[in-house]
């Protein structure tokens, strides 16, 4: 079983007190021993990269996006701007933009991805009770915001996203019909932006978060995660909702894409401790959120994707491994 990285709560405060360079340098420093000779050291530090996408190189700093994006249009993100459409009949296109996704969306992703999901019961349970809730889940495939949403579904979910997005031509305008909203980059802006998000949930929504922030196509282990969307959790008292993204080998179709299959393991809703202070309820509520994802997530790909060790010919072993071997 992959050994889970265990988060308590001085380390998760310690750690936002750090920079990207000392978080860098911790994480080098737990994973790989001093003693271990360089060789080692460069085997090691592959580790993370799922064996079936050798070519990936991930970066040091976790906060780090491997995906690049020009923008064109300068927008300001402040209280004037609509995070949430209440126009009538932007809200009919959307309703019917949600509607043709989710009934053509579904064969693509399984066709493509044989995506499938994975105890869809707690979602269910949370839609029947009328709560608002949290959904969060690991940020490692192109569509996984897609998966999310198909998980999530009939319950419609709303994405808060990179304020980059808000700046390119005519997207902005398709992703904001489909509930997302930039995270806005002025003071004015989050204020209005925490507002929304609280409105949200007391109205009984969906909002998924992706906590590790950075997309990292196909990393096979879970990174820290970041408090925000649990600041909102905590404070309207609403659920959050592991979504544990998975692979699977594949086998008949293997063919086609060396990429593995994706499916999404609904875990149980996790639901913030009253009983604390909100700063520590938060912290708690994050580590219990991340430990259970990564438990599910680690110990799935190392039983799939553990590294093949081909075992050498007789005349490709050297005395001493001869001996070791006999």
């Amino acid at each position: 079983m992959a050994v889970r990285r265990n988060i308590s709560q001085k380390d998760l405060l310690a750690e936002d007190k750090k920079t990207p360079a000392e978080k860098a340098a911790d994480e080098e420093n737990r994973s790989i021993p001093d003693d271990v000779p360089a060789k080692e050291k460069k085997k090691k530090e592959k580790s993370h990269i799922i064996p079936v996408s050798d070519t990936n190189e991930y970066p040091e700093n976790e906060d780090e996006h491997m995906m690049e994006s020009n923008t064109f249009l300068d927008v300001v993100f402040d209280e004037n701007f609509e995070y949430i459409i209440r126009n009538p009949i932007k809200k009919f296109f959307g309703c019917l933009l949600w509607m043709f996704g989710m009934t053509l969306l579904p064969i693509v992703t399984f066709f493509m991805y044989g995506f499938k999901v994975k105890n869809k019961k707690y979602i269910r349970r949370i839609i029947k009770s009328g709560s608002g809730a949290i959904t969060v889940s690991n940020h490692v495939h192109m569509m996984d915001c897609v998966m999310a949403c198909q998980t999530n579904w009939p319950k419609m979910s709303y994405l808060p996203t990179l304020h980059t997005t808000f700046q390119l031509p005519y997207v902005r305008h398709i992703v904001h019909l489909l509930n997302a909203f930039p995270i806005p980059n002025t003071t004015s802006g989050t204020k209005k932006f925490i507002e929304e998000m609280n409105g949200l949930l007391q109205r009984g929504k969906f909002v998924h978060f992706f906590p590790e922030g950075a997309l990292w196509p196909w990393y096979d282990k879970i990174r820290t995660f970041k408090p925000g969307a649990f600041h909102f959790a905590v404070k309207n008292n609403v659920p959050v909702i592991p979504l544990a993204i998975k692979y699977r080998p594949r086998k008949l179709t293997r063919i086609f894409s060396k990429h593995p299959l994706v499916s999404i393991e609904v875990l149980p809703p996790v639901y913030p401790n009253a009983e604390l202070p909100t700063k520590m309820s938060v912290y708690d509520l994050t580590q219990r959120v991340h430990d259970a994802i990564a438990q599910c997530v680690e110990f799935n790909n190392e039983k799939y994707f553990s590294p093949k060790i081909k075992k050498k010919r007789f005349w490709q072993r050297s005395p001493k491994e001869e001996a070791q071997n006999d």
